[in-house]
């Protein structure tokens, strides 16, 4: 909820609680989705290269998991896009799509919806 507005400073608190958690109990999903968070607040804070280099460690982290649900990937594709770099955005976009069909995932239209 605190993503929602302008308490960015609460959601950094929450996100880096819960990075500290998942380092602790060594979940490797946990961290990949904390630091996706911590990505998320970068980027609604305008500060897109720290988004990228936290959305970079979150896909990373997913991958080495076989996790393919792709909402990082789309994510920093959508930095990418507001960056300008529309070919990376594209790429990225593209790929998050494929993942979702994969997985028969109804986000398949919002990933659609972002090549658009």
């Amino acid at each position: 909820m605190a993503l929602s507005g302008e308490e960015h400073g609460q959601a950094t608190q929450l996100f880096e609680e819960s990075l500290e958690l998942s380092r602790e109990k060594m979940d490797t999903w946990g961290l990949a989705v904390s630091i996706m968070g911590l990505a998320t607040v970068s980027h609604n804070r305008g500060d897109s290269d720290r988004a990228t280099e936290l959305f970079e460690v979150s896909m990373d982290l997913f991958r080495e998991q076989g996790n393919k649900q792709g909402l990082a990937i789309n994510n920093l594709g959508m930095v990418m896009y507001s960056q300008g770099d529309l070919g990376r955005a594209a790429q990225l976009t593209e790929e998050a799509v494929a993942l979702l069909r994969e997985l028969g995932a109804r986000d398949v239209a919002l990933g659609l919806y972002n090549l658009g």
